[in-house]
């Protein structure tokens, strides 16, 4: 931002490792989604980082008489799950809330907030990884709210174990052209192509369409695999599901450089009711637009 603008840029790093959404939420954010003080507990431990609020007091209340732009954000991983306090449904409700309570505390209900959508990583070969990737969705029904993927940038080799991959460089070039889209009022684009509506055709395959503002100058497919360190239980393409809720290996193809048609691998005559991409572990992210985002 600073080589684009050449003014002075303040930054407060304020991190730590392997926290849970709720620990960065003050009382009023936890309210929001009946979450008390009390101690969280995981996989039989309790940890200081996962008690509610313990960081919002620690690490952000002391910055409140400041005046921020916007904030970044990468958490998520500690909030994999599927207990009451983790997992899709909780982090639904509690990620919002607490983007709303900081914006109040504040005093800045407009202020910018991009976060990153979880990279790949292997954890346990279901679907929870990817279930709080979808949950982290939940927050772009907020205004000045913008999501940067980070699905594509897994790193099996990393020597600090997968769940820290050393592809960082990408996901700061990919904050920042939200930066400039949405505070610095650029027009530019600055994020991969998000869905606007799935139907089926005659033939019984998908027809996708995207949002026009995400695809830039178009649809395009970069190669990808599953690591080779991995089963085909932690990676995942494009699926489909059918009527018998069974959910199938698919394969899309680009059609006017707008649209995308997903069909299955293996002839099937039940009726297709769904479509999903990238929802396991590890996402075989092969669908880009042609500026780069996934």
């Amino acid at each position: 931002l600073y080589d684009t603008y050449h003014v002075p840029i303040g930054l407060i790093s304020n991190n730590y490792g392997g926290s849970v959404v709720q620990a960065w939420s003050g009382p009023d954010a936890l309210a929001k989604c009946n979450q008390t003080e009390a101690p969280i507990t995981k996989v039989g431990l309790e940890k200081i980082d996962w008690k509610p609020s313990c960081l919002w007091n620690a690490m952000v209340l002391p910055f409140l008489p400041m005046r921020l732009t916007g904030v970044i954000w990468y958490q998520g991983e500690g909030n994999v799950g599927s207990t009451v306090q983790h997992g899709k449904k909780y982090y639904t409700c509690q990620f919002p809330a607490m983007i709303n309570d900081w914006r109040i505390k504040f005093e800045s209900k407009s202020m910018y907030f991009g976060f990153v959508q979880l990279s790949a990583y292997k954890r346990g070969g279901n679907t929870l990884l990817a279930e709080l990737r979808e949950a982290q969705e939940a927050a772009l029904n907020l205004s000045m709210v913008v999501m940067s993927s980070a699905v594509d940038l897994g790193d099996i080799e990393s020597p600090f174990g997968s769940v820290h991959s050393r592809n960082k460089e990408p996901i700061g070039l990919r904050l920042a052209a939200t930066a400039k889209a949405l505070v610095y009022n650029e027009k530019l684009v600055y994020q991969g192509p998000m869905i606007a509506s799935a139907e089926t055709n005659s033939t019984n395959e998908v027809v996708v369409k995207f949002d026009p503002s995400t695809l830039g100058n178009g649809l395009e497919m970069k190669p990808a695999s599953c690591p080779a360190e991995l089963n085909s239980s932690y990676c995942k393409g494009f699926e489909l599901q059918t009527s018998d809720m069974q959910w199938h290996n698919a394969s899309g193809v680009i059609q006017d450089s707008t649209q995308l048609v997903v069909s299955m691998e293996n002839d099937t005559n039940a009726a297709i009711i769904a479509v999903r991409y990238g929802y396991s572990d590890w996402p075989i992210a092969s669908l880009f637009n042609k500026e780069g985002f996934p």
